[in-house]
Parts: C-alpha cells; structure tokens; sequence
C-alpha cells in the first residue's frame, strides 16, 4: 500500500492511510473521494484551475458531510489553496493556507500512518504561505516564510521538501540582488532534487521542484553573465516539464526562463519565439489574463520592439496594462511595471504625450507605494525625464546634442 502513494494525491495517499483504520466510513465513500481526487489531478496537470477548484470544494464537502478523518478535509483545502495560487488570487490564497497550516496544527492524528501522510500536507501549507507572500511582492516575509518551511520539512524527514523550499527561498534572494547566496543555495539544492526526481514513481511535483531549482540557478548565473552555464541549465528545466507536464503552465514558466537568458545576450528574436510559446501555452490552458503570462507578456512586449514590430509591441503591453487595472485597480502597485513598459514603448516610437499619461501614472504609485531609491522608482524618474525633454522637440536633433 505506501509504494501507491507516490502515483496518487495528496488525498488519496490519505485516505489509505485512514483507510487501514477507518471502522465506521462507508468503502463507497472513500472510493467516491478517490474519483473527486483523480479528477482534481486531471484538472490539475492541464492547468484547468477554475475546474481544480471545482472539484477540490466538492471533495471538502464530501469530507465533511461522510464524517471523513480531519486530515482528508485538510488535504483538500490545500487544494482549494493551490487552485487560487495559480489562478492568481493571492490574498485569497493565503488566506486558505493559513487555515491549512492551522488545521495541521491543531490536529491530533489517531495513527502514525496519518501522522506521516499529513506531513505533506502541512508543508503545502507553510510553503504555500510563503509563495503567496512572494507573489505580493513582500519579500522579507517570502524569505521568513520559506525558511520556517524548510525547517519544518527538515524536522519532519522530509529532505527533498526542504531542498524544494531554500530553491524557493533563493529566488526571493535573486529578486533583492543577493544573486551569490541564492546561487549557492541552488547548488545545494539541485542534487538533492535530482535524486529524488529520479527515483521510481516520483510524486508529481518532485519534477516542478526540481526544474524550479534549476530555473532559479540559470537565472543567476545569466545575472552574473555567466550565459553559457545558464543555457543548459534553462533548457534541462523545459525539458523536465515537457516531459512531465506536457503543454502545462510549468512548462511556459520554463520557457520564460530560457527567453531571459536569450534576452540578455541580446537575442531577441530567440527570446520571442520562446515567450510567444509560453503565452501559447497559457492561452491554452488558464488563459492569457492570469498574472504570470501578463508578465511574460510584458517580455514579450519589450522582444517585439527590438525586432521591429512595434504596433504589435503597443497592442501587447496595453492589453496588459489593461487587464492588471481591471485585477488589482488603477493606481496599484502590481500595475506599474507595465505602465513603465507602455510608457517606455510610446515613447520609443515618438509618441510623447501619449507616453507622458502612462508614465505619470505610474510615477504617482512609485511615490506612494515604493522608496525614493527603488530601482523602479528610478528607472520610471530617467523615463519621465526623457520623455519630458523629447516632448514637442525634434527627437533626433535633441539627441545629436546630447
């Protein structure tokens, strides 16, 4: 019975446990939970949230109403958790982590079955807080909150999880500029993972980790400018997902990856095909308005300028601007970036008042929301200032004089 756990869920592996114990539950229930959870994983490995989500609330509800073991409803909710994770609704997200990691907590396992099934669960939980707080952008929380995941994993013999958590830990390092740490927690993670990917009948995210950790380690070694490291390693991440998930969302992130590094060498239509490939995916599966395509998008955008087809460039980034703003509200900080990228391509194609609207907007969330010393902050500062001396001026007779 333990060795099927790997091929199964989080709920399935379970209700075996619970299963072996179970007196009063009906058979017909726990295997009705089974179909839910197999259909979830269906939904799941194509990157239908909307429908993951849809299942994952059915099977809480048959959970409760059968009087199933406490630890199958928790297993279900950190469903619910991951489905509004990848869906991009954060707050949300968190939110039902939480009440993951609480019910986890509290709980007291009859068997010592349960108790070592529930450890996955638990560490979904305090990882997946912490994801949230990195996709909010508040990084010494990510930080914390990875740690607290790890230490967990680490205390409860769970040596891949924990390898998982540092590699997530790590790309919060990269996003601060601490590039050197992040690059030594990657090694230290990657045969770790390696290993545990390779093993017979692996659980499913086993694969994800590991091609996350070797995202993030190609990212660094392209910040260093190390490109000829960080190549293979972005190529091995797509080929770990092709072949686990197919045509699935891990596998557009992948492909981002290997667009970046094309981008900072400077090959741009390299980095087109792969970021168009990854918004292909996306509109295939969660759709283009989920918040990681829109920021692929927003690459995208910047490729299509730099190989000339500047209306395409314009329609891009504006279709992104638009679809943050109607997500998270005019004026929020989630929003800015595109707003410097539509200000930015405006004004790259002369069109100055037009890039004056974008980019003033986006100037006022930089006051009320970042420090004066962000590189944001900066960088949308030397884009007004550009754009306000090129406004109503002869473009190239300014810039012969400068």
């Amino acid at each position: 019975m333990p060795g099927q756990w790997k091929t199964a869920g989080v709920v399935a592996a379970l209700v075996c446990a619970a299963a072996w114990t179970a007196r009063a539950q009906s058979q017909a229930d726990y295997n009705r939970l089974l179909q839910m959870d197999s259909t979830y994983l269906q939904y799941k490995g194509a990157g239908r949230w909307r429908e993951a989500e849809d299942v994952a609330e059915q099977m809480v509800v048959h959970a409760r109403r059968t009087g199933m073991p406490k630890n199958i409803e928790l297993a279900a909710v950190d469903y619910i958790a991951l489905s509004e994770l990848n869906l991009g609704n954060y707050e949300e997200a968190l939110a039902v982590y939480r009440q993951v990691v609480a019910g986890c907590s509290a709980y007291r396992p009859p068997t010592r079955q349960i108790a070592d099934a529930l450890k996955g669960v638990w560490f979904n939980g305090l990882n997946g807080v912490a994801r949230c707080y990195r996709s909010m952008r508040q990084n010494d929380e990510a930080i914390a909150a990875f740690g607290a995941a790890a230490k967990y994993a680490e205390g409860a013999g769970l040596r891949a999880e924990a390898a998982a958590a540092r590699a997530d830990q790590a790309h919060v390092l990269i996003d601060i500029g601490r590039v050197h740490e992040a690059i030594a927690q990657f090694e230290e993670a990657k045969p770790v993972l390696a290993r545990a990917a390779a093993e017979e009948n692996p659980p499913a995210a086993m694969h994800s980790y590991y091609a996350n950790a070797l995202q993030g380690l190609a990212t660094s070694q392209m910040v260093l400018g190390r490109y000829n490291d960080a190549e293979p390693n972005a190529k091995r991440a797509i080929e770990i997902c092709q072949r686990a998930y197919g045509a699935h969302p891990f596998t557009a992130v992948a492909m981002k990856v290997l667009a970046l590094v094309y981008s900072y060498q400077n090959r741009f239509a390299d980095a087109r095909a792969y970021y168009e490939g990854a918004v292909e995916i996306y509109e295939g599966t969660v759709g283009k308005e989920n918040p990681t395509c829109l920021g692929i998008m927003n690459n995208l955008a910047r490729m299509y300028l730099f190989t000339g087809d500047e209306q395409r460039a314009f329609e891009t980034v504006r279709f992104v601007v638009e679809q943050e703003r109607a997500r998270f509200g005019k004026g929020s900080v989630q929003t800015v970036e595109s707003l410097i990228n539509l200000g930015n391509i405006l004004f790259q194609i002369d069109r100055y008042d037009e890039a004056a609207a974008y980019i003033a907007e986006a100037q006022a969330i930089c006051e009320k929301e970042l420090p004066p010393d962000h590189p944001t902050t900066v960088e949308c500062l030397w884009l007004q200032l550009g754009n306000d001396q090129l406004r109503g001026g002869d473009r190239r007779a300014i810039l012969a004089g400068i």
